[in-house]
């Protein structure tokens, strides 16, 4: 696959440590459309290479672009029933962070959940960065600033390249 051919050869270009992709990582990259085809793949390839901190590649770790996609989309009835109609198991991935290693599990979930809230409510408002910024009890400054530092676009909520 593509994806393991891409992941060597940007590992060793960059000096990464990193020998493969987990499962679930490996399920989102096989599930996604990529309409930037190549290029698009060699890109986010990078992107979770540079984000990556243990030996694998993590869901956590591509580009939100990619985590977000979900090919028939299923959603919950409340969410009471379940955090993240997408299946975002936190325990699950807090095990797969400690078991690769990681020593930052805190800022990694942390801004997994940021990317996810901000791409909701800026879908919500349409990518209104006033409303979003209200609607998140933040300023506006503050939200393009976490936007910025989390790799995300205001534009399209997508992730910078």
């Amino acid at each position: 696959m593509l994806a393991k051919y891409f992941l060597r050869r940007f590992a060793a270009e960059l000096g990464k440590d990193v020998t493969g992709y987990a499962a679930e990582t490996m399920e989102l990259i096989s599930q996604y459309r990529w309409p930037g085809n190549v290029r698009e793949l060699q890109s986010v390839v990078k992107y979770a290479l540079l984000e990556a901190t243990g030996p694998v590649i993590l869901p956590a770790h591509p580009p939100v672009s990619v985590q977000d996609y979900t090919p028939h989309r299923t959603t919950t009835a409340t969410h009471d029933n379940k955090a993240d109609d997408r299946g975002l198991d936190l325990p699950a991935l807090t095990r797969e962070l400690l078991a690769s290693g990681s020593e930052d599990i805190h800022r990694k979930l942390v801004s997994m959940a940021e990317k996810e809230i901000f791409a909701e409510v800026l879908k919500a408002t349409s990518n209104n960065m006033t409303q979003a910024a209200r609607h998140l009890g933040i300023t506006r400054t503050t939200l393009r600033a976490r936007l910025e530092s989390l790799g995300m676009s205001h534009e399209k909520s997508r992730p910078l390249r």
